[in-house]
């Protein structure tokens, strides 16, 4: 992603920032929560979604940028990326609704809500995967039509 960010976004500088602010409420939620034992760490979950969502889009909007088109099928940054914003997009949200899905679990007795939460994350897992999976298919086609012409 880093050749594809722009240089006054200090790009050098956002992994940095993002594990320090997520450090902070991590630590800020386990000492709230005595311990590790008792605590789901909510927000620093959120955050690490939210923070992932930013940097995607912050990718795209550089893509849109160039003024030269990539080929999105066998671009591997560009399912990286895609995988990673789909699956934190969808636990952003899912994070959001969270308390409400509870509810829903706890005011139904055939437990819908968690049925509707496992279902959600099963989908977003096999995007994730699988936008991944063709990422590496992508690098290795890549890896072995550069290395071809060399021979």
């Amino acid at each position: 992603m880093e050749k594809n960010i722009p240089a006054y976004l200090q790009w050098r500088n956002w992994p940095n920032t993002g594990l320090f602010i997520f450090s902070l409420i991590y630590i800020g939620e386990i000492i709230y929560n005595r311990g590790f034992n008792h605590s789901f760490v909510f927000f620093s979950h959120t955050f690490t979604s939210f923070y992932f969502m930013v940097l995607g889009f912050v990718y795209y909007y550089r893509l849109i940028q160039l003024e030269i088109a990539i080929y999105a099928k066998s671009d591997c940054v560009f399912w990286l990326v895609t995988g990673l914003f789909v699956y934190q997009f969808a636990n952003f949200f899912i994070n959001l609704f969270f308390p409400y899905i509870v509810a829903l679990y706890l005011s139904d007795v055939n437990n819908l809500g968690i049925l509707i939460i496992n279902i959600l994350r099963a989908i977003f897992n096999v995007f994730f995967y699988g936008a991944w999976v063709y990422a590496f298919i992508c690098k290795y086609r890549e890896t072995i039509s550069s290395s071809s012409s060399y021979a």
